[in-house]
């Protein structure tokens, strides 16, 4: 009795104001009868008698009032409701009968909804209903309704007693492997606990039918009933509505709850692929993100666009935002004069390299696209073309594990072309000189004709694969990973060391080898307030190639001769040097890039109050590059070097360049909950400093091939400037964010940039943007009518931000340095361009709506998104009179406005689970359209030939319009204005001519992915296939097939004719029906070839789908890891880019180039093992 009464006394609200009178009432009565019981010499017994009298008299006084105030109150209830929140029928309730209710909103947040139907009956019968089986009682107190916790009776406590069990469990990915630091929470208590090194935990004293909640960053959140043995598998979240954690760099939010366009692409689906750029990786995989690799060659570049192009000028960067671990990394590499800026080659047009390359994807644990202005706008005018955040793998509470990832295999280039055999080569090489009505050369009658190979110079029965020689190699591959990671609750450590070494296809010791460590420590103070993150990583890389990619020498004519002499020197020929474009000339010719790349993150964090954080993040960059360039004597020709400069060769050019980023980034967050509302804010502010120098220097006129290592051993210096300039950037941010019931959310970002790139007065602008989303599937109007819906969310955003990506100081008069001639032995300097004090922001609007769907628990999740964005006060050279000593002003705004909008769809789907076998599906299409919607007096502009409104302003040519072939003379023929045909229009489209023009899109109509996961027990298979839907350029010569180049400057296009099979369908007679003109070696069948090749007949169907990743993998079975104690043991067996279905003639769909190297194919086989 003494229980129930102290029960009863202890267990009233302690929020309420009525619960707290009564609370005062009996704890004044319970104290009044301790003093007079404790009276002195007043018997113990008497004392206990007294005590208990009074305590039995309190209860009963209590459980009066209580009758008297339920008949004195009594109401009359009429609900109809099915699967509804307590919250929302207590509110219904106070509707109906005006009484408050008052708890605490904890206490109901594990309760399970209550469908309920009443007509006219008394409130408490109502809450009766409304209460059982919830653990929940009430008390009602005048006008107020107090709920609070159902206390057991001794019986029950006793009987739970025995019922509770102790758990123990598993957690597990979807490969069977442990996860570190899981989180399993107690449903009803919140009581958690996580993982350890193998994934285990423990939790004791838990009731039988609890639920248990498993998350895990990255992962579905997985709901249970506990169980004395537990083993969980965790599912990957493969979609944004999945509740997950993402990161927004400044803010972490749940998909579930976002208001903005997030994409996140985790590890699993990394470290997969053998690439060395991380961006490779994210090809097909991300909607709106379009990654167009331009070559193959080792550290080659490539094309990042999220929603298109939003510049008319070339020159102004559209490339997204890096941002790894906090900290901006650049987008692009310094260019030296001769337009090299760290790939492959010395010319402007050769395959250039990107900064992402030095970039371990083995280190990354996730990244995450921000494609709209709500997830971008917070990164104002460096955010205009969308972000890409990068975030790199930290330690884990656990033991400590060893980690250990070994990769070996080859690469190989796809398909070759078709080329024609020697046999096929001559005679095509024949016919086209009967054709033009001359004769076939002979080098006994005509010694000086440069026809080597009909003349007789070359043999006639030499067939020489030159694809096979000179691309056709199996290059190696090898890829080491090597990782240390644990910690406890108050630290964690993670460090990766990895070794990559690619080979190279073609002949010589090239191969590209790099090092790297990468390290990660957080530490937290004892009473979690205090945070420290501290990352950093370095990694080495050294590259060799040759000088240029010699993939445009495997056209070289099949009968020409060796490539070295008997004593293995290069062999050119004879007096005539007939073999001048020897192409191992160009593998001797070699390219070294020693790069060093490190970043350090430091990010301190501090509780300030509870909600109440302060956060700051530090960080650097340094990326440094030394590039050289070596050209003996050797590799050129006796013939050509007469003809050259004696201080031309040999030569060492040498580029230096460096490229510094600092960032200070301190910021404010607050977080409060109000009854159904919570509200989250930021502030913030920016500081970045970006140092970059280039040196360049061209060594000339040495003595030997042997010194030519030495700059100081060259006659000649030349020097150069490499691209040396200062940026600094400051900025101050702002974000709130409300929501309702996690039901309608508003969130506002605004951001006041100022950019070092713009002149006074135009230096500083502001962005904001304002999104709103509404989770349509809480609603039970929906819940009751769609019970197969388990998401559904309406989103809407809209902001501004700007765009600096332009060159630096356009506000300035620039002057450069004239070089060797110097006034009085001092360097002089010129006018390099006119300074434009006006140059401004370009400004970016960007609009979204979106829906966002899961049914049937999620087993069916799907995304649509529709975006407009609009660029203006567009920055492009604005041309003046040469008589003023210059051709344009640089970075003039002018009023124009370039418009990107699509539609992105994703398709996320477990379609089979059962038993030990799973299939899901991941899918995703995107549809961009890009087009000019403004520009003022357009027509009266030097731009008038070159845009047009309501027409693409990138991926868009003019070509002749193709009208088939001549019949008599076999020629190809184009449209004139008059509407007659000629021969003559050539391979330069002028829109002025006589020859009519229209206008090629070369954009994507639509783009996207599908992944395909099979499971059964411990074997895994992923396929995954990127598509693309476009037009492009045939790319199989640039010759007329026949012509053979004698231009001894010519070198390149010198070993470029032989072709592909299929021009054997060619015009022999007059009256021939066929597909391509006769073979030619005169200059008007030339000219008719360049009309054609610049012809709307030459653009093509050049879609495709590519394997771009298969990967099978086996988890070894438990019993083999115990054997050998392991954590886990994984082999994987994958191919990169293994096919690819297209109808496209040329070498590659995506690259569009014969004389380019495709991205290669790669197989590997792979182990991983974790201790």
């Amino acid at each position: 009795m003494f229980g129930i009464v102290n029960n009863l006394i202890n267990c009233l609200p302690q929020l309420s104001l009525a619960s707290k009178l009564k609370d005062n009432r009996l704890n004044q009565t319970k104290q009044m009868y301790k003093i007079y019981t404790n009276k002195p010499g007043m018997p113990n017994r008497l004392a206990a008698k007294l005590w208990l009298i009074m305590r039995l008299t309190t209860v009963i006084l209590i459980a009066t009032l209580m009758q008297l105030s339920a008949k004195t109150h009594a109401q009359r209830v009429t609900l109809n409701q099915k699967n509804t929140a307590l919250e929302k029928i207590f509110r219904e309730i106070h509707n109906q009968t005006g009484y408050d209710f008052l708890y605490d909103k904890n206490l109901l947040e594990t309760k399970k909804p209550v469908s309920i139907v009443v007509r006219n009956e008394p409130l408490e019968t109502v809450l009766q209903k409304c209460l059982a089986d919830q653990s929940l009682t009430y008390l009602i107190d005048e006008k107020a309704i107090i709920i609070r916790k159902k206390e057991k009776s001794v019986f029950e406590k006793i009987t739970e007693f025995y019922k509770a069990i102790d758990i123990s469990g598993k957690v597990t990915d979807e490969n069977g492997q442990p996860l570190i630091g899981a989180t399993i929470v107690i449903k009803s208590s919140k009581r958690s606990v996580t993982t350890d090194k193998d994934g285990a935990f423990q939790l004791q004293n838990v009731e039988e039918n609890e639920l248990l909640l498993i998350s895990y960053i990255g992962y579905q959140i997985r709901e249970v009933k506990a169980a004395v043995r537990l083993n969980i598998r965790l599912i990957l979240a493969t979609n944004e509505l999945s509740e997950v954690i993402v990161n927004k760099g400044y803010y972490t939010e749940s998909q579930k709850l976002a208001t903005g366009n997030t994409v996140t692409v985790t590890a699993k689906d990394i470290e997969k692929q053998p690439v060395l750029n991380p961006m490779l990786a994210l090809q097909g995989r991300v909607a709106g993100l379009q990654i167009t690799q331009t070559s193959g060659v080792t550290n080659g570049s490539m094309n990042i666009l999220i929603r298109g192009r939003s510049s008319l000028n070339n020159w102004v960067g559209n490339n997204p935002l890096f941002v790894i671990d906090g900290i901006p990394y650049q987008s692009a590499l310094l260019m030296d004069p001769l337009g090299n800026n760290g790939g492959n080659g010395i010319a402007a047009d050769s395959p250039q390299g990107n900064p992402l390359n030095y970039i371990n994807p083995n280190d990354i644990a996730s990244i995450s696209v921000l494609k709209d202005a709500d997830a971008t706008a917070i990164y104002g005018s460096r955010g205009g073309n969308g972000v890409i955040l990068i975030t790199t793998k930290k330690g884990q509470i656990g033991e400590m594990s060893l980690g250990l990832n070994l990769t070996q295999g080859f690469m190989q280039a796809p398909k070759p072309l078709q080329l024609m055999s020697a046999q096929q080569y001559l005679d095509m090489r024949r016919e086209a000189f009967k054709n033009d009505g001359v004769p076939v050369p002979n080098i006994a009658t005509s010694p000086a004709d440069p026809n080597y190979d009909v003349n007789g110079t070359w043999g006639q029965e030499t067939n020489t694969d030159w694809q096979k020689e000179l691309i056709g190699h199996f290059a190696a591959y090898t890829n080491a990973n090597l990782s240390l990671s644990g910690g406890s609750e108050s630290i964690q450590y993670a460090i990766r060391g990895t070794y990559n070494r690619q080979g190279n296809l073609s002949p010589g010791k090239f191969d590209d080898q790099r090092g790297g460590l990468n390290f990660n420590i957080t530490g937290y103070s004892k009473n979690k307030r205090l945070k420290i993150d501290f990352a950093g990583s370095v990694l080495k890389d050294n590259n060799l190639n040759s000088q240029s990619d010699l993939t445009a020498y495997t056209l070289r004519a099949p009968n020409a001769p060796d490539s070295f002499n008997p004593d293995g020197t290069l062999n050119f020929g004879g007096p005539n040097s007939d073999n001048a474009n020897n192409p191992y000339a160009y593998s001797l010719r070699t390219y070294s890039n020693k790069t060093d790349n490190t970043i350090i993150s430091l990010r301190p964090s501090y509780r300030i109050a509870k909600g109440f954080d302060f956060t700051a993040n530090l960080g650097f960059t340094n990326l440094n590059s030394n590039i050289k360039i070596k050209q003996p004597v050797a590799t050129y020709s006796p013939l050509y070097l007469s003809l050259l400069s004696a201080a031309s060769v040999p030569a060492l050019i040498n580029t230096i360049n460096q490229q510094k980023n600092w960032i200070v980034e301190p910021q404010l967050s607050y977080e409060v909950k109000m009854k159904e509302v919570k509200i989250s804010a930021l502030a913030g502010t920016t500081f970045q400093k970006s140092d970059n120098e280039g040196h360049y220097f061209a060594g000339t006129n040495f003595v030997s091939d042997v010194v030519i290592g030495n700059l100081a051993n060259a006659g000649l210096l030349g020097v150069g400037d490499g691209g040396s300039y200062q940026y600094k950037y400051n900025a101050v941010y702002g974000r709130l964010n409300a929501n309702l019931s996690d039901k309608y959310i508003l969130n506002f970002t605004a951001r006041r940039d100022g950019s070092s790139k713009f002149g006074p007065g135009k230096q500083f602008g502001n962005f904001y943007s304002a999104a709103a989303a509404w989770i349509f599937s809480s609603e039970n109007f929906i819940e009751n009518a769609l019970p197969i819906l388990s998401v559904g969310k309406l989103r809407a955003s809209y902001g501004t931000s700007g765009n600096d990506n332009i060159g630096n100081y356009a506000y300035y008069d620039l002057y450069a340095s004239r070089g060797t001639n110097t006034y009085q032995g001092l360097t002089g300097f010129s006018p390099r361009s006119l300074s434009n004090p006006n140059v401004a922001w370009e400004k970016n609007a960007k609009f979204e709506v979106a829906v966002d769907l899961g049914f049937f628990k999620d087993r069916i999740l799907a995304s649509a998104a529709y975006y407009r964005n609009r660029s203006s006060n567009q920055l492009l050279n604005y041309t003046i009179p040469s008589f003023t000593g210059f051709s344009s002003i640089p970075s003039y705004n002018f009023p124009a406005t370039v418009q990107n909008s699509g539609v992105e769809l994703t398709l996320n789907t477990r379609n089979v689970i059962a038993g030990n076998f799973e299939w899901s599906s991941a899918f995703n299409i995107s549809f961009n359209r890009n087009k000019l919607v403004k520009f003022d007096n357009l027509e009266n502009s030097n731009y008038a030939g070159i845009l047009e409104i309501g027409q693409p302003v990138s991926g868009r040519s003019y070509a002749w319009i193709y009208k088939g072939i001549d019949p008599n003379t076999g020629l190809y023929t184009a449209l004139k204005k008059d509407g007659t045909t000629g021969s003559d229009a050539g391979n330069h489209v002028n829109l002025y001519g006589e020859y009519q023009v229209k206008a090629i899109n070369t954009l994507p109509k639509y783009f996207g992915g599908f992944n395909n996961t099979f499971r059964y027990k411990n074997l895994q298979l992923d396929i995954f296939l990127q598509f693309v839907k476009q037009v492009g350029k045939i790319s199989l010569t640039n010759y007329a097939p026949g012509y053979f180049s004698t231009d001894i400057y010519d070198q390149l296009f010198t070993s470029q004719s032989n072709v592909p099979v299929e021009f054997l369908d060619r015009w022999q007679k007059p009256g021939d029906q066929a597909k391509y003109q006769r073979f030619t070696q005169s200059i008007e069948g030339l000219r008719a070839f360049g009309a054609w090749s610049e012809s709307d007949a030459s653009y093509v169907d050049a879609s495709y789908i590519r394997a771009k990743n298969v990967t099978l993998s086996y988890q070894l079975p438990k019993a083999f890891k115990d054997k050998l104690r392991l954590k886990s043991a994984v082999i994987n067996l994958s191919a990169q880019n293994l096919f690819t279905i297209t109808s496209y003639k040329g070498r590659d769909p995506e690259t569009q180039a014969y004389t380019t190297l495709p991205p290669l194919k790669v197989f590997v086989l792979g182990v991983q093992i974790n201790l």
